[in-house]
């Protein structure tokens, strides 16, 4: 209200002086001089009115804004306290509350570790079972390794083809070191014949075409080796040549 006030109380002083602009520029002597300042004067004073004007305008219609706001926010005030959680929400609260444990932080965490110990045997059972299906790789005792070629010597010069699965990466290695031990004996190896094997068979096999032409060579071999506990049996395979024999290391 004061600023509007002193708004009407600027534009009132403006128009006078505006209004003694005009009666100076009528009763004083005319010259081009002076009629040019009177003319100024006239025209700043009625520019003030005009900004003034607009002036105390625009500071009316911030002040009705925000006498606008200011009656929203009052009638938000009121309305609040009817905005009440309803009985069913508090209903569900309790509910839930219901649910959580009574019991103290310890006990809880002591429950826990509990499970934590069951499960840790739980899978250590897991792993002693797996255990029994999964066997260590194998492996020649250093007696082993030192007796085979002597026993084969006695063979005299044989030649054999040393065969093993090439799906197993652990027969490939055991069928190394034999093939190692067999050339110390001094005898030879040849590759293996071409044969199309339909089946996986484990352990060690010593293969001849047939018991009736098998070499002497075979028959060492399969004897020395089970002298030596190294274990292994004999098998007939009608695709290798008459005469021949081979050593299969399959998986173990």
């Amino acid at each position: 209200m004061l600023e509007l006030v002193l708004g009407a109380g600027s534009m009132f002083l403006e128009a006078l002086l505006a209004a003694m602009g005009v009666h100076l520029s009528l009763r004083s002597p005319a010259s081009p001089a002076r009629r040019l300042w009177l003319a100024t004067f006239v025209v700043c004073g009625a520019l003030g009115v005009v900004l003034t004007g607009l002036a105390t305008l625009h500071s009316a219609n911030v002040r009705a804004q925000l006498r606008s706001d200011s009656a929203i926010l009052r009638g938000d005030l009121a309305k609040a306290p009817e905005r009440q959680v309803s009985p069913k929400t508090l209903e569900d609260l309790a509910q839930r509350s219901q649910t959580l444990p009574d019991e103290p932080a310890e006990k809880i965490a002591g429950a826990a570790a509990a499970r934590i110990d069951q499960l840790s045997q739980e899978v250590g059972a897991l792993e002693s079972r797996l255990a029994k299906y999964v066997r260590p790789p194998r492996s020649l005792t250093v007696e082993q390794q030192e007796a085979l070629p002597d026993l084969l010597r006695q063979g005299g010069t044989c030649e054999l083809g040393v065969r093993y699965s090439r799906d197993d990466s652990e027969s490939g290695e055991y069928a190394g070191t034999l093939a190692r031990l067999i050339q110390q004996g001094g005898w030879k190896l040849r590759p293996p014949q071409f044969l199309v094997q339909e089946k996986e068979a484990p352990g060690l096999w010593v293969m001849v075409h047939s018991q009736e032409d098998a070499p002497v060579c075979a028959k060492v071999l399969l004897a020395s080796l089970n002298a030596l506990g190294i274990g292994a049996n004999d098998v007939e395979v009608d695709a290798l040549q008459p005469g021949t024999f081979e050593l299969l290391i399959g998986a173990p």
